[in-house]
């Protein structure tokens, strides 16, 4: 016997896999915080586009969702690549961003 499996679930996997990417940007942001009287500057950038960047998934979770759980009902569930790349490239500015505050701070 085959199990079943249930495809309603994965969009609430995935709405769920979105959310903790938005909490952990801005708790980081938050924590970051701490570092602006050491750093400076530099500290504010990064913490400014770690709390935009968890917003701005946590502002479109909503419309995330709706779009899954259509996709799973019609057969047409699309990846979101947009959401993919956009945390792809935020993760490399902040990469290079934090990288750029170290290498000052040691000059």
């Amino acid at each position: 016997m085959r199990p079943t499996r249930d495809p309603g679930l994965q969009p609430e996997r995935t709405s769920l896999s979105w959310s903790r990417t938005a909490m952990r940007l801005i708790l980081t942001a938050t924590a970051l915080l701490s570092w602006v009287s050491s750093y400076g500057r530099p500290v504010i950038l990064v913490t400014g586009l770690l709390g935009v960047a968890g917003l701005w998934i946590y502002a479109g979770q909503r419309t995330r969702y709706d779009r899954d759980v259509d996709g799973v009902e019609n057969g047409g569930l699309r990846p979101e690549t947009g959401a993919v790349m956009g945390i792809a490239v935020c993760s490399v500015v902040l990469g290079v961003v934090a990288l750029g505050v170290i290498v000052a701070g040691l000059l």
